[in-house]
């Protein structure tokens, strides 16, 4: 990431996020530009975070040379996982594996200007060929009369974060701290100075004091945090499962002004499934992306309760020289659909049982095995019009 742009001038408004409420897709969609900054601004919302009230392309006229490539402008990151819908994105494409550095920028409630567009070509300027999502942010909101905060909890918000998770990425926090790469949530409370932006991992006096307990009274014991743009990224240990914390975040920004972030969340279940809708700030379903030709798909609210629902699990998962073995088990017969990027899409019925299942790697994902880059692989079962996904990130 490379720092904020100065002020650029604001283009293409982002239409109001008023159509009826949208559920968590079961299957992410491949979508790029203002579609892509909808669903990011559901994300947003749902954490109490305000949209961003412009998309430009232009910032992202580097992708997919992250590093060196020319053009566009602001901070800048990169993803191989180019999905989007209203509780996944290509820095979380599955709610336990997620990219906290780079979530810290797209979600920062200082900028108002972003672009998101896709692109293939090779990473870095050499190497394979891949299909990337790319975003940029620019244009600071004006600095506040007093400090401000605001905390990043997971894309579905506050009500339902992964109890356990594993960062995924070149560093990670858990890595920046010396702790094993199984943690808690990684929470992201941003601190804002009336200086306005301020990157905190140059800031000589800043420093975060967390504190967490459970609605049983238990507290949270080994907290750690790392310091981000403008943020702290908060790692506790792994929580348990569908379990309400409260508690604060104490940031000291610099030597006279400080934030408290307060706290407060729910954990899911341990199993991670397909999440219920995001809820905004009054608990009711966010709402859906602006209707357009290249908008997410409408889904109604995926039943929870009924005997019937269909039930899938990834059990393992081997590259091997043309492609991938899967073991799978069913919880009932379904046409079962597996897709991936760098994998050609299979569809077949199978019967309720464990299965292995062979991928065949495309062209590019035989390219993309020398650097070993990320992809996950979705599984859904379709049974009598009721579907289930499970997914699994890989590096191939």
């Amino acid at each position: 990431m490379k720092s904020p742009a100065a002020q650029l001038a604001a283009v293409g408004l982002v239409a109001a996020l008023a159509a009826p409420a949208i559920a968590h897709a079961e299957t992410p969609e491949l979508v790029q530009g203002a579609a892509a900054v909808a669903y990011l601004n559901v994300q947003r919302e749902a954490n109490g975070i305000p949209p961003f009230t412009s998309e430009e392309a232009s910032l992202t006229s580097w992708c997919p040379n992250e590093r060196g490539g020319v053009g566009g402008s602001g901070d800048r990151v990169l993803s191989a996982d180019p999905y989007w819908d209203a509780g996944t994105s290509p820095w979380a494409p599955i709610p336990t594996a997620p990219a906290p550095f780079h979530e810290a920028l797209i979600y920062d409630p200082v900028f108002t200007t972003v672009g998101e567009v896709n692109a293939e070509g090779p990473y870095d300027g050499e190497g394979p060929v891949l299909l990337a999502a790319c975003a940029s942010v620019a244009n600071e909101r004006p600095a506040p009369s007093t400090p401000e905060g605001a905390v990043f909890y997971s894309a579905l918000g506050a009500s339902w974060v992964p109890p356990a998770v594993i960062a995924f990425e070149d560093y990670t926090p858990a890595q920046a701290l010396g702790l094993p790469s199984e943690t808690g949530p990684n929470l992201i409370a941003y601190a804002i100075p009336t200086s306005g932006h301020l990157p905190l991992p140059e800031a000589p006096h800043a420093t975060a004091t967390v504190t967490l307990t459970s609605t049983s009274g238990e507290s949270v014991a080994n907290i750690e945090s790392v310091p981000g743009e403008d943020c702290f990224i908060i790692v506790p240990p792994p929580l348990h499962p569908n379990t309400e914390y409260s508690g604060e975040a104490q940031i000291a920004i610099n030597a006279s002004e400080s934030v408290t972030d307060k706290l407060h969340f729910s954990t899911g279940p341990e199993e991670i499934g397909t999440p219920p809708p995001p809820t905004n700030s009054g608990g009711s379903p966010s709402p859906s992306p602006p209707a357009t030709t290249s908008s997410p798909t409408v889904a109604p609210p995926t039943p929870t309760t009924s005997s019937a629902t269909p039930s899938v699990s990834i059990l393992a998962v081997r590259l091997t020289h043309t492609g991938a073995s899967l073991q799978l088990r069913l919880g009932a017969a379904g046409v079962t659909t597996i897709k991936g990027y760098g994998f050609k899409t299979l569809s077949r019925t199978l019967t309720a049982g464990e299965h292995r299942v062979t991928l065949t790697f495309t062209k590019t994902a035989k390219a993309s095995r020398e650097h070993h880059k990320p992809t996950v692989l979705s599984v859904t079962v379709n049974v009598a019009g009721k579907q289930v996904t499970a997914r699994e990130r890989i590096r191939l």
